[in-house]
Order: C-alpha cells, then sequence, then structure tokens
C-alpha cells in the first residue's frame, strides 16, 4: 500500500487505528488479571529498591540514557529519512522499501532481544544494540548502493529492537516493584525529552553544516560511548538489606 500510493498517507493510517482497535479487543477478551493467592507475596513483601537509590545507581542511567540517545537518532532518522537519502542520491523509492524493510527486521530484533534477555547480562546487551547503532551510523555517509541503504535501514531497525526490549526489561530486574512506576516514568521522560530534541538537531546540522552527514560520525561516537558504559554496568536484582 505505502509503494503502491505513497503520497496517500490517510490509508495507512486508518489500517493502523483499524488493527490497534482488533488488538486491543482481542486483548481483552485474552488478558485476565490474576489475583493473589496465598503463596504470592504480598505487596512490598519483594525486595525493593528506593527511587533515591535508581537514581544514584549507575545502570539507571546507562540504560535511560541509552535508550533516550537511540530514541533521539530514530526520531531524527524517521523524519528525515527522505531526505537523508535523497542526500545519498537515492529516489524516493528507495526511501519507501527502507521504510516497509526496517518494519519485519525490528519486530525480528524484538524476539530476538527478548529471548537473549534471559540469558545474557542486560548491560551487554544493551551495549551490544548500541555498537549496532553505532556501526550503522557510521557507515550511513559511505552509504552509495541500493542494498546499503537497506542494510542501513536494517540495522537501525535491528538495534531499536534490541534497546527496546532492553529498556523494558531492566527496571523490574534492578530495582523491584515498589518504586518501579517512578523509577520507569523518570526513565521514560527522559526518552520523552530526548526524541524531542532529535528532529531540531538533525534540522540544525542541515542548515548550519550543509547537509546531515558530517553529524554522524558525532552520532557514532557518542553511541560507542554509551555502549561502553553499558557494557560497565552490573544489573542485580535488590536483596532488601540495602537501605
Amino acid at each position: 500500500m505505502v509503494t503502491a500510493r505513497p503520497d496517500d498517507w490517510r490509508t495507512p493510517w486508518a489500517g493502523i487505528g483499524v488493527g490497534v482497535l482488533v488488538a486491543a479487543a482481542v486483548s481483552l477478551l485474552l488478558v485476565r488479571d490474576r489475583e493473589a493467592t496465598k503463596d504470592e507475596p504480598k505487596d512490598g513483601a519483594e525486595p525493593s529498591r528506593t527511587f533515591g537509590q535508581a537514581l544514584a545507581s549507575p545502570a539507571f542511567w546507562a540504560f535511560a540514557v541509552g535508550t533516550s540517545f537511540y530514541g533521539l537518532v530514530a526520531a531524527g532518522t524517521s523524519l528525515f529519512n527522505e531526505s537523508l537519502l535523497a542526500e545519498r542520491g537515492f529516489p524516493k523509492a528507495v526511501f519507501l522499501n527502507a521504510t516497509v524493510v526496517g518494519i519485519p527486521v525490528g519486530l525480528a530484533a524484538n524476539l530476538l532481544g527478548g529471548w537473549l534477555a534471559t540469558r545474557l547480562p542486560l548491560g551487554g546487551l544493551l551495549a551490544g544494540g548500541l555498537v549496532l547503532l553505532a556501526g550503522a551510523l557510521g557507515a550511513f555517509p559511505r552509504v552509495a548502493a541500493e542494498w546499503q541503504a537497506y542494510a542501513y535501514a536494517s540495522a537501525l531497525a535491528a538495534a531499536g529492537g534490541v534497546i527496546t526490549v532492553c529498556f523494558f526489561t531492566v527496571w523490574r530486574r534492578a530495582y523491584g516493584p515498589a518504586a518501579l512506576g517512578r523509577i520507569q516514568g523518570a526513565a521514560q521522560l527522559l526518552t520523552v525529552l530526548f526524541s524531542a530534541a532529535g528532529p531540531l538537531l538533525f534540522a540544525a546540522a542541515k542548515t548550519r553544516l550543509g547537509g546531515y552527514a558530517p553529524l554522524f560520525p558525532w552520532l557514532a561516537g557518542a553511541a560507542l560511548a554509551l555502549a561502553a558504559f553499558a557494557w560497565s554496568v552490573r544489573v542485580r536484582p535488590p536483596t532488601g538489606d540495602e537501605r
């Protein structure tokens, strides 16, 4: 649909809306709240860290800033993707195809990341996603062939799939349930702020640097620095004796 009628945005958006409604109806039928039993811990019984302890821990900032940085990049590249690829000499058809290619790759990365999150340290998994992101960003100024444009789009989508899984997995595992809402809410706020800054950064690069390409090595370097930070942290469950 997108590639057949690229200027018709209403039909795809309507399809997305219908899909969301169908998913909501299916979820309503299949998902049920599970009542607590005597064998389950009561509220507050599970070891947890406080909101202040979370903010004081390197792991919080590694995951919050690492994911937020990906949000910045994703917001900028998705908004200006057609212009980015046009700067590399590609027509609109390549932009549309790259957009379509990224969807299944991102979903597959979500599934793979979820599986790996049960077997690998989350800090290492996040670092791997950020290294992949850095590779895509560093390679973009050299993209010349059509297949390279699709490989770049696939790498961005795969990195996003893995990083997203890490973001939504780490908070309960590292900090417990007691202050989970405040902790994840603070991290989510950071992602919103970074994502809002992404388009501004890309637009400023285009205006002041004459193109997007000069920005990408700096973004790649930042992603590598955040990957090193993520690799250095260890996610340990709360023990209850840290007050």
